[in-house]
């Protein structure tokens, strides 16, 4: 749970993100920015090509964020900002459990303008394309 009360995906989530984008690209880096950096190296503590963001600017962060070419996100603004910002793909938690709370993203943003962004269940498991399409 996040401090403001909202559900943080776990490690199937984590762990099928970087599944997505280690089959997507040649040798990606991640690089991870949090609020709890505690919590993000506790998640990514056993993965090689995962660095932690460690510039203590929000600022510093979401610019170095939004240059990379894709961007993965848990909840909250900041996170949505530099996928937004970024312009590549952007892969985002589908939260299923609380389906009227602002914390539940749509399983389909494409109709919104949002061709690029992706839903990954919070459980680790893809929405199918043509399920995000269908909704």
């Amino acid at each position: 749970r996040s401090k403001l009360g909202g559900w943080v995906p776990g490690q199937k989530y984590y762990q099928a993100v970087l599944q997505h984008y280690r089959e997507k690209f040649t040798d990606p880096v991640f690089i991870v920015a949090s609020d709890d950096l505690g919590h993000a190296k506790a998640n990514f503590a056993q993965e090689d090509d995962v660095i932690f963001t460690e510039l203590n600017s929000d600022v510093e962060d979401i610019a170095l964020l939004a240059s990379c070419s894709a961007t993965a996100m848990t909840v909250g603004s900041f996170g949505w900002w530099a996928g937004f910002l970024s312009g590549g793909e952007v892969v985002y938690s589908l939260l299923t459990r609380f389906k009227e709370t602002p914390d539940a993203h749509p399983i389909s943003l494409g109709p919104l303008g949002y061709e690029n962004w992706r839903g990954i269940f919070a459980n680790g498991t893809h929405a199918s394309r043509k399920y995000q399409d269908d909704l």
